[in-house]
């Protein structure tokens, strides 16, 4: 079972992925992948600290009350 704090990490990490996707994604990727043997999509990641910043961004605002 999930904590408040770790499920508004989670949603918090799917928005910024949500956010990347459709920033990111668009038909040269996919045809650029599907052209060099690769995956139908591109592939969307994010850095460590990238995930790091996120959470405890999130963390802070749930310490502070927002």
């Amino acid at each position: 079972m999930m904590t408040e704090l770790a499920q508004r990490i989670a949603d918090a990490l799917n928005e910024a992925l949500d956010q990347r996707v459709a920033t990111d994604y668009f038909a040269g990727h996919v045809e650029r992948g599907l052209a060099d043997g690769g995956p139908d999509e591109p592939i969307i990641a994010m850095t460590v600290d990238e995930v790091a910043r996120i959470a405890a961004r999130t963390a802070r605002d749930y310490s502070e009350g927002r």
